[in-house]
């Protein structure tokens, strides 16, 4: 177990490390702060990482989804907490500190309209492209996202740089994604038919 910053924390995400170390991200309940942790091999907090191996990050709703890029560096995505709410996503450098060269102070936000965006999952390609899944709109449609490895849209994506995706004009929600070895993406998470919610699962071609 590791306290980060005396809060309530909860970690939503997990990476492995080429080391076998751990880096584990979440919300610290009862605010709008995000935890972050590395561990070592040994499950001891590493302290080549923010302040004793921990950052809190305060007034940041990333800590939804985790990646981690070629070079190291993480991406956490989560909602920028605006009225509409956007996709954010936050880079930081392996040791924990904030990648200030990527987007605004190290802060991307994305809305394809002015409804409510909610980022759940990120996931990195095998070309270093970035995908970030959530939902988005007033009866919330799956949403995929893609990204350039600096944070800039991929606009070649779908001809907008998004995607959306809605079952039957109800609440629908991606809460992970998956790449498969031929490049399509897989997102995973409910949707609403009628009065009944249950899993679902939407593949997106490359």
């Amino acid at each position: 177990t590791v306290d980060v910053a005396g809060k309530t924390n909860e970690a939503l995400a997990l990476v492995l490390l080429p080391d076998g170390g751990v880096i584990a991200a979440g919300r610290s309940t009862g605010t709008p702060d995000t935890a972050i942790v590395q561990l070592t091999s040994q499950g001891q907090p590493d302290p080549a990482f923010g302040s004793g191996g921990a950052r809190d990050l305060v007034g940041l709703r990333v800590g939804e989804g985790l990646a981690r890029q070629a070079d190291g560096k993480l991406l956490l995505v989560g909602d920028d907490g605006a009225v509409p709410a956007r996709f954010a996503m936050l880079r930081l450098m392996p040791d924990g500190t904030t990648d200030l060269n990527f987007g605004n102070a190290g802060l991307v936000t994305t809305a394809s309209s002015n409804d409510p965006h909610f980022a759940h999952a990120v996931a990195v390609t095998s070309t270093g492209r970035i995908l970030v899944a959530g939902e988005a709109g007033v009866n919330r449609n799956f949403l995929l996202a893609r990204y350039f490895a600096d944070g800039s849209p991929d606009l070649s994506f779908n001809d907008a740089g998004t995607i959306a995706v809605d079952f039957e004009r109800q609440l629908d929600a991606a809460k992970a994604l998956v790449i498969q070895p031929d490049g399509r993406v897989v997102l995973g998470g409910t949707a609403t038919i009628g009065t009944d919610t249950g899993f679902a699962l939407v593949r997106v071609l490359p």
